[in-house]
């Protein structure tokens, strides 16, 4: 791959040369900028030890000279090399270095003025920051490290754990140069064969020197006051995992609208499950400073005592490199420990790929999806203490008794590795800790809920199924097969209220929109029995019956079935007929009629 050859040299003395009037400009303003914390729409002179080191002249030469030797290089590259990066690590690498977003950009504002609390406070807990990375665009770790180092109390931080999980390119004596050249405390590990990011990270942890271990991906931001409020949640639950408010940053409008266009998870998912592979949290509370409770959590930003973690972090079982550790992490933490706590104050970014669907892992292992999933109802079996239960609950997961099997089989695996005293079931946090109205897919007696659950298949164009996604219904040509998991967007569950639901969108339901006219759109609103949880039959626009014998699946209202159109991909309510168009066979994990 000619693009290998941006593998960049150290930096050199001749580099750091001083710069033009225009960049002493900057680097006064930079660190004029050091002094301040935004609040929103306000500045307030900062505290004391609030940030990390004051920044050197040097640290600054050496930033401004790293961001113009990626922007020249840009201008060295052919398009098939640039095709090349992307394909390789996964991101539009022009934008990234050629963004003026810069290696320490401005610091996301502190949502509210209450957060200012956790400045007041004393903390005497040292901190060990881990990371595991792999094929990283050396641009974006760079940022992460230098808004740590920058933005973190130095008392607080004790070391910074790098482990390269067996990258193709070794950029070993490049992080050295930078982490000497910004005085970084940071302890660098290679592995030459990748180990996968779950055991990745419990590598770290073991190794951690620090009471408190956070875990970072390495292509994030950290804001001002990131690291106190986490702090202040472990100091008044110890045995709890410390989550902050992750935001994303959209690469396509990467420089001026990163901030603007990036979306908080605890905003956008509020009151949202989507099983466990997806993080999902409770309404936040009235004083924004302070933590509430989440349901799950994502992997690439949290926080634990080291014993926490060494006590409930899982283990890999079945070798995939990505895993749904995060999830397993969860269940553990509400049945076992002292939960998972959300705090606004705590805000980090994370900058997207463009490889949402995990394409480069799938690649090489195929039934990745099945083997995480594997795991997590491994996990979640060990919380369920009758046997019944356990198949019924699976049952309603997989068709074939051989993936029912092997969840068993891992389930004793993880048994003997987490072998702590847990007081809680799983039905216990379906009812306690889960949103009121979540999905009922895979609750113990989710089939009470649902006449039908299963998949659309086209009669008449056996390649095409029924697709749900967060706005929209239609069809396409990748047919689940023989298999449909909980977390999937071909997944249907007619309800015995009438509704639609779809195991991707957990408050919305198939809607006509209102349209009672020959080609109305199908699409999706939110669920009538989410404003209304007493509803014993839905009205309107979201009454759809499925016919077992005409295999119609028909709008109540408007008396219309819904109709395929394989050429537009589309799925529009057509006045009901006998066309074969309007057939459609559920596959079904299990049958469970009235």
């Amino acid at each position: 791959m000619s693009f290998l050859r941006l593998k960049f040299p150290r930096l050199k003395k001749t580099y750091l040369v001083v710069l033009p009037c225009v960049i002493l400009f900057l680097m006064w303003l930079q660190n004029s900028s050091l002094n301040t914390i935004v609040i929103q729409d306000r500045t307030i002179p900062c505290p004391e030890d609030a940030r990390g080191t004051t920044m050197k002249n040097i640290e600054i030469r050496t930033l401004r000279t790293i961001e113009e030797q990626y922007k020249s290089k840009l201008t060295t590259l052919t398009k098939l090399e640039l095709r090349e990066a992307a394909e390789f690590f996964h991101r539009d690498v022009s934008k990234h270095w050629g963004s003026f977003h810069g290696l320490l950009p401005q610091s996301k504002p502190v949502p509210d003025k209450t957060c200012l609390r956790h400045l007041d406070q004393t903390f005497t807990s040292r901190v060990s920051v881990v990371m595991c990375m792999k094929n990283e665009l050396m641009y974006l770790l760079f940022r992460t490290l230098t808004t740590i180092v920058k933005r973190t109390p130095p008392h607080l931080l004790q070391e910074i754990l790098l482990i390269d999980d067996g990258s193709v390119i070794d950029s070993t004596s490049e992080i050295e140069n930078f982490v000497s050249k910004m005085n970084i405390p940071l302890k660098l590990q290679r592995n030459n064969v990748s180990v996968g990011i779950t055991n990745c990270r419990n590598s770290g942890i073991r190794k951690a020197e620090g009471d408190v271990v956070v875990i970072l991906d390495s292509h994030m931001e950290v804001s001002d006051i990131w690291l106190e409020p986490l702090l202040d949640i472990l100091n008044s639950k110890p045995r709890s995992v410390a989550v902050p408010t992750l935001h994303l940053i959209n690469e396509k409008d990467y420089d001026e609208k990163h901030l603007e266009t990036s979306k908080a998870y605890g905003i956008e998912m509020m009151n949202g499950y989507s099983f466990f592979l997806y993080y999902a949290t409770g309404p936040p509370q009235n004083n924004q400073s302070e933590a509430y409770q989440t349901a799950s959590i994502l992997g690439g930003a949290l926080a634990a005592y080291k014993s926490t973690f060494l006590e409930f972090y899982p283990q890999g079982v079945l070798g995939e490199y990505w895993g749904t550790e995060n999830s397993r992490l969860a269940l553990r933490m509400w049945m076992c420990g002292d939960g998972l706590w959300m705090t606004r104050c705590s805000q980090i970014l994370h900058t997207n790929g463009n490889d949402g669907a995990l394409q480069r892992y799938l690649k090489d292992s195929p039934d990745m999806w099945l083997h995480l999933h594997y795991e997590t109802l491994g996990d979640v079996m060990n919380f369920i203490g009758d046997k019944e239960e356990k198949r019924r609950m699976l049952q309603s997961v997989y068709r074939e008794d051989k993936h029912i099997d092997k969840v068993f089989e891992v389930s004793s695996i993880v048994r003997e590795q987490f072998k702590s005293d847990c007081s809680r079931d799983y039905e216990w946090y379906l009812n306690e800790i889960q949103p009121a109205h979540s999905m009922n897919f895979i609750r113990l007696r989710s089939r009470d809920n649902y006449h039908l659950i299963g998949e659309a298949q086209s009669v008449s164009h056996p390649n095409f199924c029924i697709v749900t996604d967060y706005n929209k219904v239609y069809v396409d040509e990748k047919c689940r097969g023989d298999l449909t998991l909980v977390y999937d967007n071909h997944l249907l569950g007619f309800s015995v209220t009438g509704e639609v639901h779809t195991s991707v969108q957990t408050l919305h339901c198939w809607d006509s929109g209102q349209g009672n006219a020959d080609g109305t759109e199908i699409i999706m609103y939110g669920c009538h029995s989410v404003a209304h949880p007493d509803l014993k039959t839905t009205y309107g626009s979201q009454n759809f019956h499925y016919d077992k014998d005409s295999q119609q699946i028909k709008h109540v209202q408007s008396n219309r079935c819904a109709q395929i159109f394989p050429g537009d991909r589309k799925i529009l309510l057509i006045h009901c007929s006998d066309s074969q168009d309007q057939r459609w066979f559920i596959k079904s994990p299990r049958w469970n009629e009235r």
